[in-house]
């Protein structure tokens, strides 16, 4: 039982981390400083230091008014890429310090892994966050997160056997969930090389089908079907396709075709025959077009916001009107 308390600290205390290391220092520090809690491993006793915990609130402070602005807590999550982990694997360290040296080793790395695990599950969620067009869900987000962090240092420094538990079931959801998160990131990297390079500028007025796709659209597509726009997209919500998974969407009078790759084979859906609108929601970091048909169902894409001109000049008599 005991090795199950010390892994659930060694654990406990990597996690929370990754998501916010200053709070997780100051929380711990506070905590062991006013006898909240005993049974802790006793080289934790360090971040009861005066000057420690000062330092941490500070840095805390900063973190929380820099997470709660859109893009900025980007950047900080960014800058933190090393030293949350590197400061999840110190923590492991010293819950693990009296062990011998094999173990100490091996406890840093482990922190360092969980750290890095949390970190990215953080940041990746939070881009998820920004997508949203509505600015408080960030702050919101920001704020649950500070919750959870010193709640979970208690937590985990007060019944240290069950967060052993705890913590590997948040790691489980987190290794379930990490997929989605990779592939959001290929959005934000995918949106911020399409800005620097301009690379869909030479699509004129989204209206062309590139060679690639035009082979694979003639096979579903009627004979004298033309295209009205086409162009990148990001699967929000379409049936059969995963979310966030990169693509190229083709509209026609006739219908709607999404095409994206899998392991390296074409895969598509598409609806035609079907009458539909569209609306168009915009983003602080990209936009979302909704395609509503008449059957009930209805797909939604993360989009370049140039699209969107375009998208209404051809497609007008088909908008959705949003009051």
């Amino acid at each position: 039982m005991e090795a199950i308390s010390i892994l659930g600290t060694l654990l406990g205390l990597s996690f929370i981390s990754g998501i916010n290391l200053y709070a997780t220092i100051a929380a711990v520090g506070i905590c062991i400083k006013s006898n909240l809690v005993s049974n802790y491993p006793p080289e934790l006793s360090v971040l009861a230091n005066n000057f420690v915990i000062a330092s941490a609130l500070v840095f805390y402070g900063l973190e929380f008014v820099t997470d709660k602005i859109p893009g900025l807590d980007t950047l900080w999550d960014l800058l933190h890429t090393f030293i949350r982990p590197l400061g999840g694997a110190f923590l492991a360290f010293l819950s693990l310090a009296n062990g011998s040296p094999v173990a100490e080793v091996f406890a840093f790395m482990l922190g360092s892994f969980i750290a890095g695990l949390a970190h990215l599950t953080k940041a990746g969620t939070r881009l998820v966050v920004q997508l949203s067009p509505e600015p408080v869900s960030n702050v919101i987000a920001s704020l649950g997160e500070d919750v959870f962090t010193v709640g979970y240092g208690y937590f985990v420094l007060k019944f240290p056997a069950v967060a052993f538990f705890c913590t590997i079931i948040l790691i489980a959801l987190i290794l379930f969930i990490m997929p989605k998160i990779l592939r959001l990131t290929t959005i934000i990297a995918s949106l911020v090389f399409y800005k620097l390079t301009g690379r869909y500028r030479k699509l004129a007025d989204f209206s062309s089908v590139p060679q690639f796709w035009d082979e694979h659209w003639k096979k579903v597509r009627d004979l004298d079907e033309k295209s009205l726009w086409s162009g990148p997209a990001f699967v929000k919500n379409v049936s059969g396709m995963p979310r966030f998974k990169k693509g190229w969407l083709i509209v026609s009078e006739n219908g709607v075709y999404f095409y994206t790759k899998k392991f390296g084979r074409v895969k598509y859906a598409f609806r035609r025959g079907v009458p539909w609108k569209w609306r168009w929601q915009s983003g602080k970091m990209v936009d979302i077009c909704y395609l509503s048909f008449d059957s009930g169902e209805e797909w939604s894409f993360y989009m370049l916001g140039s699209s969107e001109e375009f998208f209404r000049a051809r497609l007008f008599s088909r908008e959705m009107k949003v009051s």
